[in-house]
């Protein structure tokens, strides 16, 4: 019979940290390095915008609400859910 290995959920400690973990997870799911670069773009605007949303290894909800609620075009504000919604799972 197999063993069973169990992974500890630790949360990372800074920003960078996570956004490498997070886009390492979606290379594995195969995404296409355009799309990566796409995430890791709307990433780095979010944080330039609100480098206090990061604390104590989680992401402040406020922070992303005022990011999604910014004036911004359709395809944008598309681009910004994907991301978003995949964080908050």
């Amino acid at each position: 019979m197999g063993r069973v290995v169990r992974l500890l959920k630790e949360s990372p400690s800074t920003w960078e940290e996570a956004v490498q973990q997070y886009l390492c997870w979606k290379q594995a799911q195969g995404l296409r390095p355009i799309t990566l670069k796409g995430h890791r773009d709307v990433i780095g605007q979010f944080f330039k915008k609100h480098p206090e949303s990061w604390e104590k290894g989680e992401l402040r909800r406020q922070a992303v609400y005022a990011f999604m609620g910014e004036d911004i075009k359709p395809a944008t504000y598309n681009i910004r859910r994907r991301w978003g919604s995949e964080r908050s799972q």
